[in-house]
């Protein structure tokens, strides 16, 4: 994961772009990089978060952590991240962390189809060029 995420941080430099990552980042995991006693990835601009409302005790701090985008010439160490709940009181306590620069709720993957038409096996709506 370190060694694709440093090639991400590369074609991103290169480009102007942002590295967001999911996943695990975590101390408790042994994740975090470049100091795996510590949550975050330096390399990524922010992480994201979904569905986990009730668990901000553990993606507070998680969130919060100085590591997150302190090797991006793009944030310079300002993470971006980002959180999706099932309910409003999981959104509120992820904005109140103020650990999350954006946060939504979304409480089913149910729902339409993109206006744009169907998506390709790759994921991208059928008008966007890859």
């Amino acid at each position: 994961a370190v060694a694709l995420t440093q090639t991400l941080r590369s074609v991103a430099d290169a480009h102007g772009l942002l590295v967001m990552v999911n996943g695990t980042w975590s101390a408790n995991d042994g994740g975090g990089y470049p100091n795996a006693a510590q949550s975050g990835n330096a390399l990524a601009d922010g992480g994201f978060v979904e569905h986990h409302d009730g668990q901000i005790g553990y993606f507070g701090p998680y969130g919060c952590s100085s590591q997150w985008a302190a090797q991006s010439p793009v944030t310079r160490g300002a993470a971006i991240n980002y959180a999706v709940t099932d309910t409003a009181a999981g959104l509120r306590e992820y904005v109140d962390s103020g650990c999350y620069a954006y946060v939504n709720q979304q409480s089913s993957y149910n729902g339409t189809v993109a206006p744009w038409g169907s998506f390709h096996p790759t994921g991208l709506p059928s008008r966007v060029a890859y």
